[in-house]
């Protein structure tokens, strides 16, 4: 069985993890949260699509990401809308767990065939306890406030522009460093641990 696109594994993860970049941008300025499940290495969801002309094929689904209510996929090809598909989730033995049926939403070019495909399922997952806990168990991403940093850019944009002295300036891109580490933290500690060889020395 084919995969649903065809991408080196480095290109995959790099493509999925922009376009998850992307969702987390859109989702902080609409203020929406986006209860996401986490799919674990020991299943993988195959998709069967049913073309509106007839036909159908059977992929094991790159998944972007995943909810109760959908899925996005990585797809090498236009998808109509309304394309019906049915979703089988399944261990990696084949073992079938449930199935999920669902049309396609959206599908928006990425690059070359690559499409981004959301796929609405016609009822939320209220599968086993194996797929019920990914949401409540799966740790979650902190997400940056894309919106404060938009403005912090902003100004410091007009300050250099103005030509404004330094202390200003100073204090913006603090400003814009201190937004970034409350978030992720760990971008800080190549700096301290710098710090302390250079104490220590």
């Amino acid at each position: 069985m084919r995969e649903s696109v065809k991408l080196s594994e480095a290109d995959r993860k790099l493509l999925i993890e922009r376009l998850q970049m992307h969702d987390s941008a859109a989702l902080q300025r609409s203020h929406r949260a986006a209860a996401r499940l986490q799919l674990p290495d020991s299943i993988t969801i195959q998709v069967l699509v049913c073309h509106p002309g007839g036909g159908e094929v059977l992929v094991r689904a790159v998944v972007k990401d995943i909810s109760r209510t959908g899925m996005g996929m990585l797809y090498g090809g236009y998808l109509h809308l309304d394309t019906q598909v049915l979703a089988r989730f399944v261990e990696k033995d084949g073992t079938p767990i449930f199935v999920q049926g669902g049309k396609v939403v959206r599908c928006t070019h990425v690059r070359g065939v690559v499409h981004e495909v959301g796929i609405r399922f016609d009822t939320e997952i209220t599968a086993d306890a194996r797929v019920l806990a990914l949401d409540t168990g799966a740790p979650q991403v902190p997400v940056l406030n894309y919106t404060q940093l938009e403005a912090l850019s902003a100004e410091l944009s007009r300050l250099i522009r103005s030509r404004a002295a330094a202390e200003p300036i100073g204090r913006t891109v603090r400003a814009i460093r201190e937004s970034i580490v409350s978030t992720h933290p760990a971008i800080d500690e190549p700096r301290s641990a710098a710090s302390t060889t250079k104490n220590r020395a």
